[in-house]
């Protein structure tokens, strides 16, 4: 996802994170482009702020303070949301479902090898 904000002209911002749903305690990662047509950006500094903090969402600002033709310029992006939940609680034993899957296959095999066994004595 990502939002385009055109400023002075021909320079603008675009800013977007990797994922839009985050779980409480995943590291999460925002990018912020600033990109011109034909002006000389020149010692930007780049700052993120939360804006209209909400319980499970957050608004992330980009803003970039640059010069541009020699002039220092202030841009602002559009925001990225950022949708952040609970942690889903890991299984009381993580181990069982492959516990159940190689029961599961040692079945089949053994049922396989029954019927071929019972196919092959009858052609005889």
């Amino acid at each position: 996802m990502s939002l385009w904000v055109v400023a002075f002209s021909s320079v603008w911002i675009v800013q977007w994170s990797a994922r839009e749903k985050y779980e409480v305690g995943d590291l999460a990662v925002l990018h912020c482009n600033i990109s011109s047509h034909q002006e000389t950006l020149r010692a930007c500094k780049i700052s993120w702020a939360i804006q209209n903090p909400i319980k499970d969402t957050e608004e992330l600002l980009c803003t970039a303070s640059c010069v541009i033709d020699g002039t220092l310029r202030k841009l602002t992006g559009n925001g990225t949301t950022l949708i952040i939940t609970e942690r889903k609680p890991e299984p009381a034993h993580p181990w069982l479902k492959y516990l159940l899957f190689s029961v599961n296959l040692l079945v089949l095999l053994i049922a396989t090898l029954i019927c071929a066994l019972i196919i092959r004595k009858r052609k005889q």
